[in-house]
């Protein structure tokens, strides 16, 4: 189970400052975790202004993955993190 979230530029919280939605969202991959499904929620922001976003292109700044949010400081688009993941837990879900 992948959850994205993006947000405007400077919009996502640190990971020490998590609140609202981000809790919510939080939970959920921790229940899922439990249950035994892979799962990760990652937030990528956007630059620029309103209209369409395209969520693949976005950078990415915040995952939630085995229990704890983590800032991600490398450049990662959120296709790219999307595709590392399910290389790691779900490779038969990718096309050669």
């Amino acid at each position: 189970m992948v959850v994205i979230e993006i947000k405007r530029k400077g919009a996502i919280p640190s990971p020490d400052k998590i609140v609202g939605q981000q809790l919510a969202i939080g939970r959920i991959t921790d229940a899922l975790q439990k249950s035994g499904i892979k799962s990760i929620a990652v937030y990528g922001e956007y630059d620029g202004e309103y209209g369409d976003i395209y969520a693949s292109e976005c950078k990415v700044k915040l995952i939630r993955y085995n229990y704890k949010w983590c800032e991600i400081h490398k450049e990662y688009t959120v296709k790219q993190m999307i595709d590392g993941f399910l290389k790691k837990h779900l490779p038969e879900y990718l096309s050669n």
